[in-house]
């Protein structure tokens, strides 16, 4: 529920999960119809916050007498609740730029978004694979995960930098996209954190 609302917040695709990353580069890169632009704060209130209000009540009315792997179970399922709500928050704070610059006049402007809608969808798609993969597999795979990342995340500061330079870009749009990248960057390791705790066997580092 939490990647569906993260990807509807992003404005990806509803089909995303059979899609090709190839099918994704050139779907960010179409117009969103508005129709399909759901606001982040309604989806939010909608299908995140009545879920987790009762997951919380629920979890506070078990038995106090737990074995201690079931008092393990249930601190994991919590904090991987928390851990998945927070990307969700995340994701709203980044709609907020995204909403006001995804049909800006200024290509520069609306491909640096493009890419942050693609980054994201990039990694909901690799929460999808991750389900088909052993346990065995899951440490490369988050280590493949997070290099992929940095790389992401130095060349788009990279191309930020020479667009400043070339006055693509001003200071105020740089300055958005600069804290859209972290929010980015906290969707990620919230929702790959909240995987782990709810036993996909990823051992997520929590830096």
């Amino acid at each position: 529920l939490s990647r569906q609302v993260v990807g509807a917040a992003m404005y990806l695709p509803g089909n995303l999960a059979e899609m090709s990353p190839v099918q994704l580069h050139q779907a960010v890169r179409q117009p969103v119809p508005m129709e399909l632009r759901e606001d982040a704060d309604a989806l939010y209130e909608q299908h995140i916050k009545g879920v987790y209000a009762d997951m919380v009540d629920f979890m506070s009315r078990l038995d106090v007498s737990l074995l201690p792997e079931q008092q393990h179970a249930l601190l994991n399922t919590t904090m991987a609740a928390r851990d998945l709500v927070t990307a969700v928050k995340a994701a709203r704070h980044l709609q907020v730029n995204l909403r006001k610059h995804i049909d800006s006049p200024n290509p520069v402007l609306r491909e640096a978004y493009s890419r942050l809608r693609e980054q994201c969808g990039l990694l909901l798609l690799e929460l999808r694979d991750w389900a088909n993969h052993a346990d065995s597999d899951a440490a490369y795979l988050l280590q493949e995960s997070d290099a992929r990342a940095a790389l992401f995340t130095s060349d788009f500061q990279r191309t930020l930098q020479q667009q400043l330079r070339n006055r693509e870009l001003d200071g105020w749009q740089a300055t958005s996209l600069l804290n859209d990248l972290n929010y980015l960057d906290r969707i990620r390791r919230h929702l790959l954190r909240g995987h782990a705790g709810l036993g996909q066997g990823m051992p997520v580092n929590d830096e």
